[in-house]
């Protein structure tokens, strides 16, 4: 397994697998790598068993990182340079 971490428009996580296209998004990466390496037993062969792990994992990013991010990486993340408190 080749990966290689890039960061087209300084946006962070992008992932690179093997040559391919840049994937970003936390979510899309963590699906791509699941599918592409996960066994059966973490990432479900079957739609219906996979889709109870990806809605955990939905919830997860909405209930659980979300409140805890948004205050903080989002806003620095998309505010211009000399806008950034430090």
């Amino acid at each position: 397994m080749c990966l290689r971490i890039i960061e087209p428009q300084q946006a962070v996580p992008v992932l690179q697998d093997k040559g391919g296209p840049a994937i970003w998004e936390t979510g899309a990466i963590l699906r791509y790598l699941a599918d592409r390496y996960g066994s059966p037993s973490f990432w479900p062969d079957d739609p219906v068993e996979r889709a109870e792990v990806d809605r955990w994992a939905e919830w997860a990013k909405i209930n659980v990182a979300m409140p805890q991010h948004v205050p903080t990486g989002s806003t620095l993340s998309r505010m211009a340079e000399g806008s950034r408190i430090r």
